[in-house]
């Protein structure tokens, strides 16, 4: 399967997944019309305005998330700000600094 680019949010030390709430309120900013979509093993959709991003645990890489832009249309700078907005929410939740990377396609096997 070839997924398609993403964000990734890397944490300096390891993410405690079972903090969870079970639901992805920690990725949901608070400023903006937001929302959950859909929820699994700590996994899912969220909606920031009119788009939706998914949120999936990436297990290519040690205490990451990718963040993936699914559906809608945005500028650049409000592709930024969706970004910052998702990521100002989640180090809030998990209490650390995460350092984002842009990450190309890649294939599962």
């Amino acid at each position: 399967m070839v997924h398609s680019n993403a964000i990734r949010f890397v944490s300096p030390t390891p993410l405690n997944f079972d903090a969870l709430p079970h639901s992805l309120s920690p990725f949901i900013p608070t400023s903006v019309s937001a929302k959950q979509l859909n929820y699994g093993q700590g996994e899912g959709q969220i909606q920031v305005e009119d788009c939706v991003w998914g949120i999936y645990v990436d297990f290519d890489r040690e205490h990451a998330y990718k963040i993936q832009f699914e559906e809608g249309t945005l500028s650049l700078p409000q592709f930024i700000r969706h970004i910052e907005l998702i990521k100002d929410a989640a180090e809030s939740f998990f209490k650390v600094s995460f350092k984002v990377e842009i990450i190309g396609c890649w294939v599962e096997e």
